[in-house]
């Protein structure tokens, strides 16, 4: 089980990463005011993104929802 929170703490910053370039991707392409705030506030920016992109990009919202459970996963179990 430790193994396997080492590999998901590892591999977090490449899907955190992905996820946000994502966000910054959706957000320019309203604009690039959006744009350039979604880049500065990731946080802030992929809650908004994601409630915005609601029954509209549901791949998205997929991977925003996976992403949350795997960071709580971590959060919880992974106490260094």
């Amino acid at each position: 089980m430790r193994a396997l929170i080492t590999l998901l703490a590892s591999s977090i910053w490449i899907l955190g990463t992905v996820y946000h370039l994502w966000t910054v991707i959706i957000a320019f392409q309203h604009g690039l005011f959006s744009g350039i705030i979604t880049l500065v506030l990731p946080v802030i920016s992929e809650i908004y993104w994601f409630f915005k992109m609601w029954g509209v990009n549901t791949p998205y919202i997929v991977v925003s929802i996976i992403f949350l459970i795997i960071t709580l996963v971590i959060s919880i179990f992974n106490h260094d």
